[in-house]
């Protein structure tokens, strides 16, 4: 019943074995080939710890399954519900990971002449495929194998494999979740495609499995060809424009999908934002998933994790020299020097009032003689400091009127010119 082109003498397959229909019929049509490849078959179950008692029921019935089929067998217990929680992520994708990293490291275990067996069907195939069009995913690729994971049941429907198991009389377990609707695929398989066999295409999932391999054949001689675009474009996280212009649209989708997929961004309409990006002003930005920002810098798209911006704001005392962890810096505002080795402005006393070491706020401005008084957001714009940059720089103020910029650009505003005038003495160091 399964394809046996991925068999070969004396490997091991590690098979992902949950009592149900699909890996029951797996395993009993790998039972059958185990002496004529001379296999090592090893059965790995996960319980998620989600179904209490009918959990419990199904590790006992796989235990005993493998025990009678002389198989070996290998039971973990994981917390699926306490995994998701700490990952920030649905209970369905817990699940999924923490079930292909357990198979992984079982086959780890066992050597390079080991591969995953997972019991995915056509209707699989077909369910993931309408998710990943419903998410308005880059592209329709179904279910894929890799170097080390093989389906063999990936043409098989669901209905073939059910009559398999009444024709050998196997026995397997039902997951009283796969009726709960709640799940988007449950939803899909229960509800959406029997309404699409019923008054569209009885053959829905045929189609949907035919798309989905038609659509990997010719995604994977699109991926080879972006791979080696992706390299001429990327320099770690930098896009240059310039050289992603050149390439044709689509391929200037899937450089960028590369990117965003490997940071667990997906949708399609991310992609098409960040190109947007080729067109627009220096110093645009937009906010993605999985905390990404993408700006665009003159000719470069920038792609980084979004910081947490932190603020700061200390009022000086006058003759109390204060130490700003931020920059690592000692600041003085008094009377008289204090620190004969300092960095040190004399100002204008009279225009000193509140004095603040902070980040800026809406409203700063600095004064320069030669051009009069300009808005520190248009300052930076114009010596193109990058937007995170500007939220981190630190300055000395009072109130609104910056008086100096670290590290090295003061304001005339402040400067005091004549030695008679009533000066005040502004004095940073670094921390020894």
């Amino acid at each position: 019943m399964i394809k046996t082109d991925w068999l070969y003498n004396e490997m091991t397959v590690v098979v992902g074995f949950s009592g149900g229909a699909d890996s029951v019929c797996l395993l009993h049509n790998l039972l059958f080939l185990r002496d004529k490849y001379n296999l090592e078959i090893i059965a790995v179950h996960i319980n998620h710890n989600l179904r209490g008692e009918e959990a419990e029921r199904d590790a006992e019935f796989c235990r005993d399954l493998c025990k009678k089929w002389n198989i070996k067998f290998k039971l973990f217990d994981e917390d699926a519900a306490v995994f998701a929680f700490i990952k920030g992520i649905g209970i369905e994708e817990a699940g999924r990971i923490l079930r292909y990293s357990i198979l992984n490291k079982v086959a780890l275990e066992q050597g390079f002449d080991c591969v995953m067996a997972i019991a995915h069907n056509k209707n699989d195939v077909a369910e993931t495929a309408l998710m990943q069009i419903f998410r308005g995913a880059a592209r329709v690729r179904g279910i894929q194998n890799s170097s080390r994971i093989t389906r063999p049941l990936i043409g098989t429907s669901r209905d073939e494999i059910i009559a398999y198991n009444e024709r050998y009389n196997l026995e397997y377990c039902k997951d009283s979740t796969n009726n709960d609707n709640s799940f988007r695929r449950n939803y899909i398989r229960n509800e959406l495609l029997p309404i699409i066999e019923k008054n569209i295409n009885p053959s829905v999932v045929d189609a949907l499995s035919r798309l989905s391999l038609l659509s990997n054949d010719e995604d994977n001689f699109m991926e080879k060809i972006s791979n080696e675009a992706f390299l001429r474009c990327f320099d770690k996280n930098i896009l240059d424009i310039n050289e992603l212009t050149k390439q044709h649209i689509s391929i200037q989708r899937r450089i960028v999908w590369i990117f965003l997929s490997a940071n667990q961004v997906f949708d399609s309409k991310y992609t098409n934002m960040t190109l947007e990006l080729c067109n627009a002003k220096s110093g645009t930005r937009i906010d993605l998933p999985k905390n990404i920002v993408v700006r665009r810098q003159y000719s470069k798209i920038i792609f980084e994790k979004r910081k947490e911006q932190k603020s700061l704001n200390i009022e000086l005392e006058y003759g109390k020299p204060t130490f700003i962890t931020g920059i690592n810096k000692w600041i003085c505002l008094n009377k008289e020097i204090f620190n004969q080795n300092a960095f040190t402005m004399e100002l204008i006393c009279d225009k000193i009032d509140k004095v603040c070491v902070r980040t800026r706020l809406p409203g700063d401005y600095i004064y320069f003689s030669n051009v009069g008084t300009k808005k520190i957001k248009d300052f930076f714009i114009d010596k193109k400091i990058p937007r995170d940059i500007r939220d981190q720089t630190v300055f000395v103020a009072a109130g609104s009127e910056i008086i100096y910029i670290f590290d090295g650009i003061l304001s005339h505003g402040f400067e005091a010119k004549d030695k008679s005038e009533n000066t005040v003495f502004l004095q940073i160091w670094e921390d020894s």
